[in-house]
């Protein structure tokens, strides 16, 4: 073959190579964008699980103070239960809110694969949390839910907003 014959074949080759590198990049950036948007409706969540966990933190250590002042040695395995639960809800409050407090906003100055790794990773990140945050919450519902607690706890919020409400409307 003619020398033109090769150079016309490795112009098409290359082209065909950069047309497949500008789809494949392409392509991550679109996945890089989807994921990103699926940690936001992620993060949204976790919004609402730290006031969740904040809300039953409270609850719990309303109930131990009550009990603290009790002066009864039977309360004393419910304390420290509850606290027990309360260190296990903080621990939970503070990993989501140290998740939501770095995920990197500027991963599109990434290159497409660094960008899509950083973000599977952070996805991997939060679900790990996400399970022992649920773990914490279900578990001090449950306490709270045995002694009557949490049923009080949802009557004094409600009491709370139907006076704020009534207050200002």
């Amino acid at each position: 073959m003619k020398k033109s014959t090769y150079l016309m074949l490795f112009f098409l080759l290359l082209g065909a190579v950069t047309i497949f590198l500008a789809n494949y990049r392409s392509e991550l950036k679109k996945t890089a964008r989807a994921i990103y948007q699926e940690l936001m409706e992620v993060k949204e969540e976790a919004t609402g699980k730290v006031k969740r966990i904040e809300e039953l933190n409270n609850s719990l250590e309303r109930v131990v103070a009550k009990l603290k002042n009790e002066e009864d040695q039977v309360y004393q395995k419910t304390i420290e239960e509850y606290s027990a639960l309360m260190q296990a809800l903080n621990l939970a409050h503070k990993h989501m809110t140290d998740w939501m407090s770095s995920l990197n906003p500027a991963w599109d100055k990434r290159t497409p694969q660094e960008a899509v790794a950083y973000l599977k990773e952070e996805q991997e990140k939060i679900q790990r949390i996400d399970e022992k945050a649920e773990k914490a919450i279900k578990e001090a519902e449950e306490a709270l839910d045995s002694r009557g607690e949490l049923a009080t706890y949802r009557e004094d919020k409600e009491s709370i907003m139907n006076e704020k409400h009534e207050c200002c409307s």
